[in-house]
């Protein structure tokens, strides 16, 4: 058994795999992956992935209790090759997503969006080469930037839907940081379909959900994408040290 976890800038993930099978999947605050861990796997022999773009490892008290740990970083070795120029900085999680997108769809042209804090756009082609992406603000972001930047505008949280105009100063602010979002995500799914042939799309993160129903393009949704993703690096370094 793998237990697989990824810890974002706001919350952690937990999924235990059997092989290259989910079989569980937990979601926790960012504060609480020791207690996280310690309910999933207490005393189990268990080996680890875990990527983390917000936690200092080291302080993690679990990790000692398992197996083996691998710790995913930009020397662990990957199931794709990459073009990335300064593969020291890429995000774990973005690399986990395309190399989840690239098992899921072989020989395929892809495009990973992955909606959280930021949107980070990953693309890897139907040769197994990462080519790189883009990142830009999150739905949460642009409404506390435009009330931060601002003297009059106000701080306005973010909804699961918003409005088709904005009737008000907060309909406006949710209706401009919605639906230029939903706009942006589309033209850059129209931008690299001119140039991947085939380009199949897939939407991840703690975000997608409120945005599928606004996307033009077909899409697979992979709400557990990065873990998965996680799980078959694991599963790759397992193999070369068999």
């Amino acid at each position: 058994m793998n237990l697989i976890i990824d810890v974002g800038n706001t919350r952690i993930k937990a999924g235990v795999f059997d092989g290259d099978e989910l079989i569980e999947v937990h979601t926790e605050k960012l504060n609480t992956i020791d207690v996280l861990i310690e309910k999933i796997a207490p005393g189990r022999d268990w080996s680890a992935a875990i990527a983390s773009v917000s936690v200092e490892l080291s302080k993690v008290n679990f990790l000692s209790d398992l197996k083996s740990v691998l710790h995913v970083n930009h020397k662990t070795p990957l199931p794709i090759e990459s073009n990335y120029e300064t593969p020291e900085s890429l995000g774990i999680d973005r690399i986990c997503g395309v190399v989840a997108a690239n098992i899921k769809f072989p020989n395929q042209n892809c495009l990973v969006i992955d909606i959280g804090t930021c949107i980070t756009y990953d693309v890897i082609d139907d040769q197994g080469y990462y080519q790189g992406g883009g990142i830009s603000p999150g739905f949460e972001m642009r409404l506390k930037a435009m009330n931060h930047f601002t003297q009059r505008l106000p701080l306005v949280n973010p909804t699961s839907e918003f409005p088709s105009l904005g009737q008000s100063t907060e309909g406006s602010l949710l209706f401009g940081a919605g639906r230029g979002m939903a706009a942006e995500i589309n033209g850059i799914i129209n931008t690299f379909k001119a140039d991947y042939q085939g380009l199949k799309v897939i939407l991840t993160g703690g975000g997608s959900a409120n945005f599928e129903p606004h996307l033009e393009n077909p899409i697979f949704a992979a709400p557990n994408l990065i873990l998965k993703g996680l799980n078959n690096i694991l599963l790759h370094n397992q193999g070369l040290h068999a």
